[in-house]
C-alpha cells in the first residue's frame, strides 16, 4: 500500500512521524511539539492535548510504534522527541515567522517515491486515519474524535467525561 512505501521508504525520523500519523491521526505541528512526557511505552498509551484546541485525546501505541519510538535518542533536559540535524524544533511559530521541517522533509519523500502532487501532504496521513476510522466495521465515531481532538458541540458531548480505553484500542487495532 502507499502507506507502507512511504514507512518503508522513510529514514528517520520521518518514518516515526508517519507512524505515529497513521496510528494516531497526529499532524505536522503535532508531531513537531510531541514531547516524552506525553508517551508511556511501558502502558503503550499516548496523551497528548490537541495544541490547536487543547483538547485532550488519548491513543494506544502499535508496537511497531513504541519499536520506532524507541529508536529516537533522548537527549537530557530536551523533552521534545524530535529535533532537526541543527537541533530545531521541526515545527516552530515565533515573531510573525513559521517553519515545518515535517511537511518538507515529507514533500522529499513524496518526489523520491514518485507520488507527489499538489495537496498531497503529511497532514493527509491525519486524513487517512480519520477516514479509516469512520470506515472500519466496528465503526465508533465518537472514539475516532477523541482519538483526533475534535470538539464535540453535541449536548451529549457536554456531558460525556470519557471514552473507554477499549473503545480507543479498537478504533487504532
Amino acid at each position: 500500500s502507499g502507506i507502507r512505501l512511504l514507512l518503508d521508504t522513510a529514514d528517520q525520523p520521518l518514518q516515526t512521524m508517519i507512524l505515529l500519523a497513521i496510528n494516531g491521526g497526529l499532524g505536522n505541528t503535532d508531531v513537531g511539539s510531541l514531547g516524552w512526557t506525553s508517551i508511556d511505552l511501558k502502558a503503550g498509551w499516548v496523551d497528548f492535548p490537541r495544541g490547536k484546541t487543547g483538547i485532550e485525546r488519548r491513543f494506544p501505541v502499535w508496537p511497531e510504534t513504541a519499536e520506532a519510538l524507541l529508536e529516537m535518542p533522548i537527549v537530557d533536559g530536551d523533552q521534545l522527541i524530535f529535533r532537526t540535524r541543527s537541533r530545531n524544533p521541526y515545527v516552530w511559530q515565533r515573531d510573525g515567522k513559521s517553519n515545518d521541517e515535517v511537511s518538507k522533509a515529507f514533500s522529499r519523500l513524496l518526489k523520491k517515491i514518485g507520488i507527489a502532487r499538489p495537496g498531497l501532504s503529511f497532514y493527509a496521513l491525519r486524513h487517512t486515519f480519520q477516514t479509516i476510522g469512520d470506515e472500519a466495521p466496528n465503526r465508533d465515531p465518537l472514539a475516532v474524535s477523541a482519538i483526533m481532538g475534535h470538539i464535540d458541540g453535541s449536548m451529549a458531548g457536554q456531558y460525556r467525561e470519557t471514552i473507554s480505553d477499549e473503545r480507543l484500542m479498537a478504533v487504532v487495532d
